[in-house]
Protein backbone atom coordinates (compact mmCIF):
# COMPACT_ATOMS: atom_id res chain seq x y z
CA UNK A 1 0.00 0.00 0.00
CA UNK A 2 1.38 3.41 -0.90
CA UNK A 3 -0.21 5.31 1.90
CA UNK A 4 2.27 4.47 4.99
CA UNK A 5 5.35 5.44 2.02
CA UNK A 6 3.78 8.42 1.15
CA UNK A 7 3.49 9.88 4.88
CA UNK A 8 6.99 8.69 5.48
CA UNK A 9 8.17 10.55 2.76
CA UNK A 10 5.93 13.70 3.28
CA UNK A 11 6.94 13.46 7.21
CA UNK A 12 10.17 13.46 6.17
CA UNK A 13 10.24 16.31 3.42
CA UNK A 14 8.79 18.53 6.01
CA UNK A 15 11.12 17.49 8.28
CA UNK A 16 14.11 18.67 6.07
CA UNK A 17 11.84 21.64 5.46
CA UNK A 18 12.06 22.77 8.83
CA UNK A 19 15.31 22.04 10.05
CA UNK A 20 16.68 23.59 6.52
CA UNK A 21 14.65 26.62 7.27
CA UNK A 22 15.90 26.79 10.81
CA UNK A 23 19.51 26.13 10.19
CA UNK A 24 19.62 28.70 7.57
CA UNK A 25 18.02 31.34 10.22
CA UNK A 26 19.92 30.42 12.90
CA UNK A 27 23.07 28.89 11.94
CA UNK A 28 24.29 29.70 8.44
CA UNK A 29 27.91 30.20 9.97
CA UNK A 30 27.79 26.83 10.54
CA UNK A 31 26.69 26.03 7.35
CA UNK A 32 29.94 27.99 5.49
CA UNK A 33 32.34 26.65 8.07
CA UNK A 34 31.58 23.12 7.26
CA UNK A 35 31.44 23.63 3.69
CA UNK A 36 27.48 22.78 3.27
CA UNK A 37 27.14 26.59 1.97
CA UNK A 38 25.21 24.95 -1.12
CA UNK A 39 22.21 24.61 1.27
CA UNK A 40 21.72 28.93 1.00
CA UNK A 41 20.61 28.44 -2.44
CA UNK A 42 17.71 30.23 -2.29
CA UNK A 43 16.76 27.38 -5.30
CA UNK A 44 17.31 24.80 -2.78
CA UNK A 45 14.79 26.72 -0.43
CA UNK A 46 11.96 26.48 -2.62
CA UNK A 47 12.67 22.93 -3.37
CA UNK A 48 11.98 21.72 -0.08
CA UNK A 49 9.43 24.08 0.06
CA UNK A 50 7.72 22.65 -3.06
CA UNK A 51 8.22 19.24 -2.28
CA UNK A 52 6.73 19.35 1.60
CA UNK A 53 3.77 21.21 -0.25
CA UNK A 54 3.43 18.12 -2.69
CA UNK A 55 3.53 15.31 -0.15
CA UNK A 56 1.02 17.56 2.13
CA UNK A 57 -1.66 17.91 -0.54
CA UNK A 58 -1.49 14.25 -1.99
CA UNK A 59 -1.41 12.96 1.25
CA UNK A 60 -4.46 15.16 2.31
CA UNK A 61 -6.17 13.87 -0.72
CA UNK A 62 -5.58 10.74 -0.37
CA UNK A 63 -6.06 10.74 3.71
CA UNK A 64 -9.70 12.62 3.12
CA UNK A 65 -10.39 10.00 0.69
CA UNK A 66 -10.17 7.04 2.83
CA UNK A 67 -11.14 8.39 6.11
CA UNK A 68 -13.36 11.33 5.53
CA UNK A 69 -11.90 13.20 8.40
CA UNK A 70 -12.28 17.31 7.15
CA UNK A 71 -9.61 18.43 9.45
CA UNK A 72 -7.02 16.05 7.66
CA UNK A 73 -7.48 19.13 5.06
CA UNK A 74 -8.34 21.78 7.18
CA UNK A 75 -4.98 20.45 9.25
CA UNK A 76 -2.79 19.94 5.96
CA UNK A 77 -4.43 23.27 4.99
CA UNK A 78 -3.23 25.48 7.81
CA UNK A 79 0.26 23.88 7.15
CA UNK A 80 0.54 24.83 4.06
CA UNK A 81 -1.06 27.77 4.95
CA UNK A 82 1.89 28.93 7.37
CA UNK A 83 4.90 27.15 5.18
CA UNK A 84 3.44 29.40 2.03
CA UNK A 85 3.47 32.79 4.46
CA UNK A 86 6.79 31.97 5.86
CA UNK A 87 8.76 31.01 2.51
CA UNK A 88 7.07 34.04 1.02
CA UNK A 89 7.91 36.18 4.19
CA UNK A 90 11.39 34.88 4.22
CA UNK A 91 11.93 35.73 0.22
CA UNK A 92 11.06 39.17 0.75
CA UNK A 93 12.79 39.86 4.25
CA UNK A 94 8.85 40.78 4.93
CA UNK A 95 9.55 40.26 8.86
CA UNK A 96 12.14 38.47 11.46
CA UNK A 97 10.10 35.96 12.03
CA UNK A 98 9.28 34.44 9.07
CA UNK A 99 12.11 31.26 9.84
CA UNK A 100 11.01 30.37 12.93
CA UNK A 101 7.12 30.53 11.43
CA UNK A 102 8.40 28.19 8.73
CA UNK A 103 10.29 25.73 11.04
CA UNK A 104 6.46 25.44 13.16
CA UNK A 105 5.09 24.76 9.91
CA UNK A 106 7.34 22.08 8.84
CA UNK A 107 7.57 20.39 11.80
CA UNK A 108 3.60 21.12 12.33
CA UNK A 109 3.61 18.92 9.14
CA UNK A 110 5.46 16.22 10.31
CA UNK A 111 3.02 15.89 13.01
CA UNK A 112 -0.03 15.73 10.55
CA UNK A 113 1.87 13.29 8.67
CA UNK A 114 2.18 10.93 11.57
CA UNK A 115 -1.95 11.70 12.67
CA UNK A 116 -2.97 10.73 9.20
CA UNK A 117 -0.71 7.83 8.66
CA UNK A 118 -2.39 6.71 12.46
CA UNK A 119 -5.72 7.67 11.15
CA UNK A 120 -5.17 5.59 7.62
CA UNK A 121 -4.59 2.48 9.55
CA UNK A 122 -7.12 2.37 12.21
CA UNK A 123 -9.37 2.82 9.41
CA UNK A 124 -7.71 -0.11 7.17
CA UNK A 125 -8.73 -2.18 10.48
CA UNK A 126 -11.58 -1.48 10.66
CA UNK A 127 -12.45 -1.97 7.35
CA UNK A 128 -10.68 -5.62 8.07
CA UNK A 129 -12.24 -5.90 11.00
CA UNK A 130 -15.87 -5.29 9.34
CA UNK A 131 -15.36 -7.37 6.32
CA UNK A 132 -14.45 -10.77 8.96
CA UNK A 133 -17.17 -9.86 11.16
CA UNK A 134 -19.76 -9.51 8.71
CA UNK A 135 -18.87 -11.29 5.72
CA UNK A 136 -17.43 -10.31 2.08
CA UNK A 137 -20.92 -8.56 1.35
CA UNK A 138 -22.71 -6.40 3.93
CA UNK A 139 -25.98 -7.13 2.62
CA UNK A 140 -28.68 -9.18 4.37
CA UNK A 141 -29.65 -12.35 2.06
CA UNK A 142 -33.59 -12.41 2.01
Amino acid sequence: MITPWLDRLGGLAGLVCAVHCGLIAFAPALLTLSGLEILQHEALEWAFFATALIFAGVAAGYGYRHHRNVWTLVGFGGCASVLIVARLAEAMSAFEGAAALAVTGGLALVGLHIVNAVKLRACNASCCESAITHGPSHSVAS
